[in-house]
């Protein structure tokens, strides 16, 4: 998906008052160039009225939790927020590296989701999806 067309295209619509509800969510690419791009996509639809989310995290593979991978002992796999958790997990687990969500996010249970979604911010606990989630049904 081109992200300039998709813009372009959404802000083309806005401009003829086209009402639509629409949401976005995008990878963030954090710790990559991509992320100032795409950060600032979002800015730019937040600011035209779309409800649009950008990841914390780099992208949806750095949300799997390790204990869905089913690592054998001694294995010491780990991954950040910003590193190739996607590359990683591939190699770790013998997968094409567009297999691995697809692979291991239905492993994932609510519980492990929480915890993977948990962040802090000036001292508060706060739970990504869930405020997401929280704002998105705000536009019914």
């Amino acid at each position: 998906l081109n992200l300039t067309f998709l813009m372009k295209t959404l802000l083309k619509f806005l401009k003829y008052r086209v009402h639509f509800l629409l949401t976005i969510y995008i990878d963030s690419d954090r710790g990559t160039p991509q992320e100032i791009v795409n950060t600032t996509a979002v800015d730019e639809l937040r600011a035209n009225g779309i409800k649009a989310y950008v990841t914390r995290k780099r992208e949806p593979e750095n949300y799997i939790h390790l204990s869905v991978l089913n690592l054998g002992a001694g294995n010491a796999l780990t991954y950040t927020e910003t590193c190739d958790a996607k590359h990683l997990i591939s190699v770790a687990k013998s997968k094409k590296k567009e297999d691995v969500l697809d692979s291991f996010w239905p492993s994932m249970t609510a519980v492990l989701i929480r915890e993977v979604e948990k962040y802090e911010d000036n001292g508060a606990v706060r739970y990504e999806f869930t405020e997401i989630f929280n704002d998105f049904i705000t536009i019914c």
